[in-house]
Order: structure tokens, then C-alpha cells, then sequence
């Protein structure tokens, strides 16, 4: 089969969905399949690519390695695109496109369909869901969105949480089909993590972001310092940055906690193996794969019940709690914290590979393959 990635974001740029189509393309090449990519190229950043892999580029615009010039990017992405896109079909013919958000990547798509004649699939990742997030913008657009979900093939979500939420924008059931994220599994036996000098490692992984409700941690953390000795590692950068130092700063816990920024993933996955939980008390999240990024280090979780997260997590490998809710955190925290050792991380990493990418590329072939059927 050959199938063309449509992205604005490719591994190592951006969150999550830069990563999925990076290693959904390893996967889908290991089956045997042809990939094609196109995607952005911005200035000062460079993505990581297959040699088998084609690769086409557009000029995009980046504040930082996160952060999009969001206009800017997409309008580069959809005019020039466009005219990419009209050569790779030429040239790599395609039997499928699968685009990355619904915005902008599947606005080529269903240019694509209508005047290429090839079919399309939206993975649809969270923030290009009406009504998933604070963001104004997705549902002033949802006519534009409902169409490109309507003409698309099928529209790929994370959770069953997401589904619920898309659906409030087109409610059929049919179109939807939920396909969790894929993680990559350390091989090694993990072994009892120790507390290192009787200090329990509290580590979070996340853009830095009012949606990552680290201000509810860092004030969670305010109350357990009290009755245990706690270090916390946060992980990752954002515009929420200021804000978060100037918290730690009133709640005096600057011994307490590490902002590392951002680290490659290697480091990211060192710092997990050296931790003993992992938590993110999220305030929206389409699935929350870092969670099974943590599991499959070993680590107990502990987050909140919003999107795909509590798809996630059951009482055997950690804890959910209510968005916004300090207290419970507190609580939920010290239940992990006094239950540490039933926690076997041997156990938690065989359950995490229940989300394994082989699984989730297996799952979005068998997707094309009945497209192709019906067309």
C-alpha cells in the first residue's frame, strides 16, 4: 500500500502528533508499506526522517520548538501545500492520504479527494476538536471542520473521551473510530525503585501549558512537603513557564522542584527509569500518552479524569482524581506514596504494552485496507 502522512509537524518538532506520525511511518515501512510525508520546514529546526521515507517540505513558522506562528503556518501549509501535494500525487501515487489534525493538514486532504480523486483519513488529535479546549477558534470554525470530517473516510480519535466531544460537532457514530496512541517500550527487567535517601521522586513530563494543570501539582505539592520528603522534576517548556517559577516562588518551594525544559526524549525516559511516580492532574487531554510512557518505565500515574486518561489508568496502576481538585490530589499522591511497593514495575510496564506502536500502526492499516475496499 502506499500511503501519504500529511502534517505540519514532524518528530522532533512539536507535541504529540509530531511524534505519532514519526513513528506510525517507522512501523507502517516495517510492514512493507510505501510512505510518503509531506509536512512543514521551519527555520532553525530539523525533524528526524526515514531513508525510505519521501519526504516533501513547506515552508512553516515556529515561535519556538512547540509553539506554532499559527496563522502564518497553516495559510504556508495550505497554499503551498497544495501545490506540493499535486506533484507527490503525481509522482509517489498514492492509495491513501492520512492527515494529522483536522486543521490544516485535512483541509489538503479533502482538496485532495475533490480534485486528485484520492481518499482521505483525518487523525484527529484533541486540539482540533470543538469544544475540547478553551480555544476559541475550533468552534467558530466547525462548519469548516464538520465538512472535512464528512467527506473524509473515517476520522480517527484517541479516546472514547474525544469521541464524546466530537461528536457534539457531527454526531455519527459511524465516522468515528477510536485508536489509542502508540508508546515505545524499554528493553530491560525493571527492577523495585528504592527511595533514594528516603526521598520520594515526583516527575511530570508536559508542555507547559494552563491545560497541563501543573499549578495544581506544585500546589498539592505545597501540602505533602509537610509530612514527606519530596522531590519533584517537571519536564518540558511553554508559555506557561513565568507563571509556574512565580508559583513556585510564593508557595517557597524552590528546593522542591527542578524546571529541566525541554529534553530529548532519551534523557526524558532516563529521568522517568530514576523516578518513582509519575503525575499529571491535566485539565484536557485528548489521550495522555505520556501516561503509558510512564507505565512503561515502571511507574505508577496519577491523573485526572478528563479525555482518554481514565482509558488509562485503573486501580491497579495508579490514580484518578477530579480536574482542578487539590485536595484529592493530595490525597491520591500520599495513597501512592504509603502503597509504593505494591506497585510492581514489571507489571506496569507489561500493561503499558497493551499501547504498543506495533499494535496502533496495525490498527490504522486495517483502517486504510477497508477504505480501499469500499473504493
Amino acid at each position: 500500500m502506499k500511503i501519504l502522512i500529511i502534517t505540519h509537524e514532524f518528530y522532533p518538532i512539536g507535541g504529540g502528533a509530531g511524534k505519532a506520525a514519526y513513528m506510525l511511518s517507522k512501523e507502517m515501512l516495517t510492514m512493507g508499506h510505501k510512505l510518503s510525508v509531506l509536512t512543514c520546514n521551519y527555520e532553525g529546526y530539523s525533524f528526524i526522517k526515514e531513508d525510505k521515507i519521501n519526504f516533501y517540505t513547506v515552508k512553516g513558522y515556529r515561535k519556538n520548538q512547540f509553539e506554532n506562528n499559527i496563522i502564518k503556518t497553516f495559510l504556508s501549509f495550505i497554499i503551498f501545500g497544495y501545490f506540493k501535494l499535486k506533484n507527490i500525487i503525481k509522482s509517489d501515487k498514492p492509495d491513501i492520504i492520512l492527515t494529522f489534525f483536522t486543521i490544516p493538514a485535512g483541509l489538503l486532504g479533502l482538496l485532495a479527494k475533490y480534485t486528485l480523486n484520492v481518499p482521505y483519513v483525518v487523525s484527529s488529535r484533541g486540539s482540533d476538536v470543538p469544544y475540547h479546549t478553551s480555544s476559541l477558534l475550533y468552534p467558530q470554525i466547525k462548519p469548516i471542520i464538520r465538512l472535512i470530517w464528512k467527506k473524509s473516510e473515517k476520522v480517527i480519535v484517541l479516546s472514547k473521551g474525544l469521541e464524546k466531544t466530537a461528536l457534539r460537532t457531527y454526531s455519527d457514530n459511524n465516522l468515528f473510530k477510536v485508536i489509542y496512541n502508540g508508546i515505545e517500550i524499554p528493553i530491560m527487567n525493571l527492577e523495585k525503585k528504592e527511595k533514594g535517601g528516603n526521598v520520594i521522586r515526583l516527575i511530570s513530563v508536559a508542555r507547559l501549558h494552563p491545560n497541563k494543570g501543573l499549578d495544581v501539582l506544585l500546589k498539592a505539592l505545597h501540602l505533602l512537603i509537610q509530612n514527606y520528603n519530596i522531590q519533584l522534576t517537571i519536564i518540558g517548556d511553554g508559555p506557561d513557564k513565568k507563571a509556574l517559577e512565580q508559583l513556585i516562588n510564593k508557595l517557597r518551594i524552590n528546593d522542591k522542584v527542578v524546571l529541566t525544559g525541554y529534553l530529548p526524549y532519551e534523557k526524558v525516559q532516563a529521568s522517568l527509569l530514576d523516578s518513582n511516580i509519575f503525575i499529571l492532574p491535566s485539565r484536557a487531554e485528548a489521550f495522555g500518552q505520556v501516561f503509558t510512557e510512564a507505565l512503561s518505565c515502571g511507574l505508577p500515574v496519577i491523573g485526572t479524569n478528563t479525555g482518554g486518561i481514565p482509558e488509562i489508568i485503573t486501580e491497579e496502576v495508579g490514580k484518578v482524581v477530579p480536574v482542578d481538585d487539590v485536595n484529592a490530589l493530595t490525597i491520591a499522591i500520599s495513597s501512592v506514596i504509603d502503597n509504593l511497593d505494591k506497585y510492581d514495575p514489571n507489571s506496569l510496564r507489561n500493561y503499558a504494552k497493551n499501547f504498543s506502536w506495533e499494535n496502533t500502526a496495525r490498527e490504522y492499516i486495517e483502517v486504510f485496507e477497508k477504505v480501499l475496499e469500499r473504493n
